[in-house]
């Protein structure tokens, strides 16, 4: 899934800096955190003072609801009195290209997944949850590669149990759009199929974080929750 950035061009109000439009943006980065697909952000500025403030996420959807957040849920915030409104171009971008940097000579390739047979590579639905933890943690280093570039580090282990927290919380929303109680714009199964999923790797990225296998916990507890069960 391609990558979009949110950019936005502006100039701070009369008599304020583009330091001061920084210090005005602890709530809204904090709501950005919050954010399904939210990768990072960076917030420069010209030689004129104009700033451009740079948000990455990794899909169109969720761009487009963390963007709508600003002004919606994010509409009292401060940093909205320390802009030239008049001043504000905005626009939503897709990456369509981007170079990482060569390894080090001498530098060891990155493993990837276990190995697995051609038909499983093609199809995740055939996987093992062994699989399934080296896909994870896989993806995971292609996040923290965009991390490091945006943010110059990689996420923490509290904000990624925010991150997850934050979509395990959606799932419920989704459940009740799927049963007809609140619905919402857009293809409910498609969605709640992609979140559930999305919950899933969530907890092997942060199974990995606190030194859990969790295939093997997870084999070791059912054994034990089925062999209470049957008596």
């Amino acid at each position: 899934m391609a990558q979009v950035l949110e950019i936005t061009t502006l100039r701070p109000a009369p008599g304020l800096t583009p330091e001061d439009f920084v210090t005005a943006n602890a709530d809204i980065d904090d709501y950005l955190r919050r954010q399904p697909g939210f990768l990072g952000r960076r917030i420069t500025v010209r030689d004129d003072g104009t700033v451009v403030d740079v948000v990455a996420y990794d899909s169109m959807a969720h761009a487009r609801a963390g963007a709508g957040g600003i002004t919606g849920e994010m509409g009292g915030s401060p940093v909205h009195d320390t802009i030239d409104q008049t001043s504000v171009d905005w626009q939503l971008t897709t990456v369509l290209h981007e170079v990482e940097p060569a390894a080090p000579s001498g530098t060891p390739a990155e493993p990837g997944p276990v190995a697995r047979d051609e038909a499983d590579q093609n199809d995740p639905a055939g996987q093992t949850l062994a699989q399934a933890d080296a896909l994870a943690r896989e993806v995971r280093g292609l996040y923290e590669q965009i991390e490091q570039r945006v943010l110059g580090r990689t996420w923490t282990l509290p904000e990624l149990a925010v991150g997850f927290t934050n979509d395990a919380a959606y799932v419920g929303r989704l459940v009740l759009a799927a049963e007809h109680t609140w619905d919402i714009a857009g293809d409910v199964d498609a969605e709640l199929r992609h979140k559930l999923a999305e919950n899933m790797w969530w907890l092997f990225v942060l199974a990995d974080k606190l030194g859990v296998d969790l295939p093997a916990a997870y084999a070791e507890t059912m054994a034990k929750i089925g062999g209470g069960l049957r008596g």
